[in-house]
């Protein structure tokens, strides 16, 4: 497992969202109805692992802009 870890901090290092996709093989008969969804809780073993993938996700200019980079002596809790 440490593979997979060292590659998510590699990609969070270069400013990346990571996201896992995996696969679970399950029976027809388990899956719920639409009204026992809401109760469900889907099933985190026994999973496949397909991918990682690191997303950037590009800010909106305005809100760029709005960042300030200089480094500050200011608390955020004031």
């Amino acid at each position: 497992m440490s593979q997979f870890k060292k590659a998510i901090e590699d990609m969070a290092a270069d400013s990346l969202r990571c996201v896992a996709i995996a696969y679970r093989s399950y029976e027809m008969e388990n899956v719920p109805t639409s009204e026992e969804l809401a109760h469900w809780s889907l099933p985190d073993n026994d999973l496949f692992l397909l991918a990682i993938i690191g997303l950037k996700v590009i800010l909106p200019l305005k809100i760029r802009l709005s960042w300030s980079w200089e480094p500050t002596n200011e608390r955020v809790d004031k």
